[in-house]
């Protein structure tokens, strides 16, 4: 269920978990970036977000490989530059679409 995934998400920024992609956690997630080689519940959270919306991701907490391959298949879908950094652009489209 996307709103568990989104608690997830919201409890590893450090927001109140409201089961929502909100105002709230959106203009928090645009400090935020996550990038290969970085570790933690919020790579966590954002891996199984990948998954959940179809793309191939090992959920593990580490930024690897395959998690920037998704990340840049994200990008792409959206049309914004393949960089493979998670922002708050894809993190938000994972949420919301």
């Amino acid at each position: 269920d996307k709103a568990v995934l989104i608690r997830m998400l919201q409890k590893a920024l450090g927001v109140s978990d409201r089961g929502s992609y909100d105002h709230y956690t959106n203009t928090v997630m645009k400090g935020a970036y996550l990038l290969k080689g970085m570790e933690g519940e919020l790579v966590n959270a954002v891996q199984m977000l990948l998954v959940s919306n179809g793309y191939e991701a090992a959920v593990t907490g580490i930024f690897d490989d395959v998690t920037e391959k998704a990340v840049k298949e994200v990008q792409k879908k959206i049309g914004v530059e393949a960089t493979g950094i998670a922002d708050d652009v894809v993190v938000k489209h994972l949420c919301v679409d």
